[in-house]
């Protein structure tokens, strides 16, 4: 595992580069986010973690700096068609009062994309360690369940680049794990890039090919 943090990393690998960034009151080193690899950020409360996610995919705007994406700035980039590579997959879980199914393929359609069949809804949902029945409604889940469900439908949108805020939060030692195990076999099979806001430092330390630390509290 190597360390990013207050470093920019030029490579040709590079799917992010961050410069001079700052949101409201918080001032970020400069960093890169390298594609096919899992990036761990880490740090405080109050350092701007989610903020980060949420700017390079322009859910947020930043206050001043730059960001780029392939070596192409977010600001010159159409924001829907920037969202369609890069997907956040947020704390905040929010699945319809549905079956596990309804919620994949309603989900899909918003993005127009086909339903999937149940063969294939099953695989996501292995990947992320839940078996259910895909009739069951999804409010009668514990949040554990909710959030494996969630992060497997946005793995079925095929993203490029994949952002996860805390997703092992609900979830026993054992099932986090067995998640992220899995999501890193993603990212090394497949091609797939993850970049995951974590506090818990067994899972980055057993699983990140990079770490952004953005330290304690900082008031620009």
């Amino acid at each position: 595992m190597t360390s990013s943090s207050m470093t920019v990393r030029e490579t040709r690998s590079s799917l992010f580069r961050i410069n001079e960034l700052r949101f409201m009151d918080i001032v970020y080193p400069d960093i890169s986010i390298d594609s096919e690899k899992m990036t761990f950020i880490t740090g405080e409360s109050g350092t701007g973690k989610t903020s980060l996610l949420k700017m390079l995919n322009q859910t947020l705007s930043q206050t001043s700096g730059d960001i780029f994406f392939r070596d192409e700035n977010v600001k010159d980039l159409d924001t829907l068609e920037l969202r369609k590579k890069v997907f956040l997959c947020g704390q905040s879980v929010f699945l319809f009062d549905e079956t596990v199914r309804d919620n994949f393929n309603r989900f899909r359609s918003y993005r127009n994309m086909l339903p999937l069949s149940d063969e294939d809804i099953k695989k996501f949902l292995d990947l992320c360690c839940i078996v259910t029945d895909l009739e069951k409604n999804c409010k009668n889940m514990s949040g554990g369940e909710r959030a494996r469900v969630f992060i497997a439908i946005y793995l079925s949108f095929s993203p490029e680049f994949l952002m996860l805020d805390e997703p092992t939060s609900a979830l026993d030692k054992d099932t986090a794990t067995a998640l992220m195990t899995n999501l890193k076999r993603l990212v090394t099979d497949g091609g797939v890039t993850i970049a995951a806001v974590s506090h818990d430092r067994s899972i980055v330390e057993m699983f990140a090919d990079d770490t952004i630390d953005l330290g304690g509290k900082k008031n620009g």
